[in-house]
């Protein structure tokens, strides 16, 4: 009977050693799985869509350019964020009256906009965090800066209004430089509301009227595609050349001829510091897991008590025999 028990103990303790090799090597396989379903890219962003639509609008990327056109104003849930950390311009064409909340925010290589000619207004934090944005200029038909729409854009220190005075809401324009508009002279700007957004921006805002030239020159260079220019051969000359001198033509610039609009009541907003952001606390270590090292030492065990087992059947067959082994 005893010989019996010791055999099935001896038969279950095998199991357990052939058993943990298997658990084990089946614990690697779902680290393996889980570490590979985390690092493996979103499937959406491989499949990237090229062009599309938003409501009555289109949208089309072309190399570092995102192109908006149509008519109306431009839905929430803005399809073109897949492309973010490659676009470079962004250009409206059409009548498009607004962009939306948040279409470009945090886009860290947006360089220039163009908004169109029929801007009215910039939603809550559509350009919010571009970094690389430094000068806008907006049309004539622009009236409103939404809450933070270029908040924490570092590098912005120009603004260009063709218009009249638009309403400034909360933190449209906060950041850590000095930012300097551009308004019309044909189209004067209340004196009064200057003063009080100066005041509310803590003086990191200056109002500069304008003829209108610097503005046509930026328009110009959005327009005209930046080309590398040809280097010529360079030929040794055989007589020296003197060339008149010639003075550069003077383009005359025509100031525009809006007539001043009516300022509405409430146009300018207070504008509040942006509350510093508390530092991101450190997350400790995750404790290593040690299940691994309890299977290798079960199975340590279940051999040591397999050799016991075999050792205490050898030695008690050996006492039923006379205590001798028989060849």
């Amino acid at each position: 009977m005893l010989k019996k028990v010791i055999t099935l103990l001896l038969t279950a303790v095998l199991f357990l050693t052939l058993l943990a090799p298997a658990a084990y090597a089946a614990e690697e396989t779902t680290e393996e799985t889980e570490e590979t379903e985390q690092t493996r890219p979103d499937r959406e962003a491989e499949e990237k869509e090229y062009e599309g639509t938003l409501g009555d609008l289109r949208w089309q990327v072309e190399g570092t350019t995102l192109t908006i056109s149509g008519d109306g104003t431009m839905e929430e849930g803005c399809p073109w964020h897949v492309h973010k950390d490659t676009i470079e311009t962004v250009i409206l064409r059409g009548a498009i009256t607004n962009v939306a909340a948040d279409a470009f925010s945090d886009w860290d290589r947006l360089k220039t906009v163009d908004f169109g000619t029929a801007l009215k207004e910039l939603d809550a934090r559509c350009f919010m965090g571009c970094d690389e944005l430094e000068t806008i200029y907006l049309p004539d038909t622009f009236r409103k800066f939404g809450e933070e729409c270029f908040r924490d854009c570092e590098d912005l220190t120009t603004v260009y209004c063709a218009g009249g005075m638009p309403s400034f809401k909360s933190n449209c324009l906060w950041n850590s430089n000095q930012i300097t508009i551009y308004y019309p002279v044909s189209n004067p700007w209340p004196e009064s509301a200057m003063t009080e957004l100066s005041a509310n921006f803590g003086g990191r805002i200056a109002m500069i009227p304008s003829s209108g030239e610097d503005m046509l020159n930026y328009l110009q260079e959005l327009e005209q595609p930046q080309t590398e220019p040809e280097t010529a051969p360079t030929e040794a000359p055989t007589e020296p050349e003197t060339e008149p001198a010639t003075e550069p033509a003077t383009v005359p610039t025509e100031a525009p001829t809006e007539p001043p609009v009516t300022i509405p009541e409430g146009l300018v907003e207070a504008t509040a510091p942006p509350e510093t952001e508390p530092a991101q606390e450190t997350q400790p270590e995750p404790e290593k897991d040690l299940t691994s090292k309890s299977w290798i030492g079960l199975a340590l065990i279940g051999g040591v008590l397999t050799l016991a087992l075999a050792g205490i059947l050898i030695v008690r067959s050996a006492t039923r025999k006379g205590g001798r082994y028989e060849d």
